[in-house]
């Protein structure tokens, strides 16, 4: 249904002093009635947005608006809750601190009208994947109208990071008198040719109302400049959903132990067919993106988490003739050499996986380990024996207790407290000494190898 909130004033929150929006007491109703109100989503959220809205709305609110740094599919909000009457919008981080710090006074939200849909989802199993032009993703409808009133859909800004084509989907009234999908790039003069940079056309005989309703569309092929009609290209009024879980592109698990590479350890999923992105919230509530990107140096893949490149791979063609180059975007793991993107310098330990990432314990749950090495005996018979400090009876810490998805066994003595672990990096059980109490065995990825007082590498 359509609503409108006519200008109103602006009450921004600072995200350094924002109360939990869940907790409708720690809010001044003075300071909200009658706004609309600015919410920072990026951190911990300790209910659904839509409570976020009810307690707003509660306070006398016109509409909220939320900044998140979350690429969302879909959100269907809490069933359980009740149905706010103010609007929501979910908007960029960034566009949140635009309207926070330096925009506006007032704003105002309104919706388009229901003859034609506010997104709409363009996909091509074939050409869409395959094609240097990426045009696979979410077209959301802009404000903006062709020839004074045709409406038009510009591609969803949080994908196709890397690229640098702007795809919109319009009404051509120039060449084709019919929907289009084109690239808005300008040249270096500013201007843009966009019948030169149309890639599919609707070849309907008679014109429809809206793209979603062309049952032909042609398609421009790279190989001979042609267009040809298309049996793959998909068009509808919805937003696109992710694609199979199974397919092997669709997770990537990235692994460092680079002290400023570690927080971007995790499985990437990627969420539209034929993006070659992938993301990942970090355990800070940071979105990390994976993702194809070319220029007029090189092509690669990168790392970025709040549009900061953090780790960044430049692909070398002759690395691999056994994968066609249209899917080479697609292919991360063929990556040789990442680097820290801020330091320069090579990261050995950087490991890209097609799979999700392993979250279980694999390891025991036994409670109790003996461990033992005899170092002197006091008598002829072997009757008394001597044993380094760090033998004894290890007992299982607590499931929360664990170092890189393996379990942690402890032992303490007068003076230092062990710890028998799998440690990835040794291929191989350790004891290891933690003199200062702070447990190498919580959170750190790298053991010191000072602290390593046995090693046990077995051949099985």
């Amino acid at each position: 249904y359509e609503v409108s909130v006519t200008q109103s004033a602006v009450f921004p929150i600072d995200p350094n002093l924002q109360p939990d929006p869940c907790d409708v007491s720690l809010f001044n109703r003075s300071h909200i009635e009658h706004t609309i109100v600015i919410l920072d989503g990026t951190g911990a959220v300790n209910c659904d947005y839509q409570q976020w809205t009810l307690n707003m709305q509660q306070l006398g609110a016109k509409a909220v608006l939320i900044g998140v740094n979350k690429p969302f599919t879909t959100y269907d909000g809490d069933e359980s809750l009740e149905t706010p009457r103010i609007p929501t919008r979910l908007i960029s981080a960034d566009d949140r601190e635009t309207l926070t710090n330096t925009c506006c006074d007032d704003i105002r939200l309104s919706c388009f009208d229901n003859e034609h849909p506010s997104t709409i989802c363009v996909e091509d199993s074939e050409y869409g994947k395959q094609d240097f032009w990426r045009i696979n993703g979410n077209y959301e409808r802009v404000e903006q109208v062709v020839n004074g009133s045709s409406p038009m859909w510009k591609q969803d800004s949080i994908f196709n990071i890397g690229s640098r084509r702007h795809w919109q989907l319009y009404f051509d009234y120039d060449a084709y008198f019919n929907w289009v999908i084109a690239d808005t790039t300008t040249d270096d003069s500013g201007s843009s040719s966009n019948e030169s940079l149309i890639v599919a056309v609707c070849n309907d005989d008679t014109v429809s109302n809206a793209p979603n309703n062309c049952s032909v569309w042609q398609e421009l092929q790279n190989s001979t400049q042609q267009y040809v009609s298309s049996t793959t290209l998909m068009i509808s009024s919805a937003v696109c959903m992710a694609p199979d879980a199974d397919a092997n592109s669709t997770h990537f698990c990235v692994t460092s132990t680079h002290s400023s590479l570690a927080a971007v350890s995790g499985t990437y999923t990627q969420l539209i067919a034929g993006i070659p992105e992938w993301f990942y919230e970090t355990e800070n509530a940071e979105m990390a993106v994976l993702y194809w990107y070319e220029n007029e140096v090189n092509h690669g893949w990168q790392i970025a988490v709040n549009d900061q490149v953090k780790a960044a791979c430049v692909y070398d063609d002759d690395e691999s003739e056994q994968v066609t180059p249209l899917f080479i975007r697609f292919q991360p793991i063929l990556c040789a050499q990442w680097t820290d993107a801020i330091s320069g310098a090579i990261d050995d330990s950087f490991d890209i996986d097609g799979e999700q990432c392993a979250t279980s314990l694999i390891d025991s749950d036994t409670g109790l380990i003996c461990v033992r090495l005899p170092i002197a005996t006091l008598d002829e018979d072997d009757s008394s024996v001597v044993y380094e400090e760090w033998s004894g009876v290890y007992a299982l810490e607590s499931a929360d207790r664990i170092f890189d998805r393996h379990r942690v066994w402890s032992l303490s003595t007068d003076s230092n407290t062990y710890y028998l672990l799998y440690y990835d990096l040794a291929d191989a059980w350790i004891v290891s000494v933690d003199d200062d109490n702070n447990s190498t065995a919580t959170g750190l990825i790298v053991i010191d190898d000072a602290k390593i007082v046995a090693i046990c590498r077995d051949a099985s």
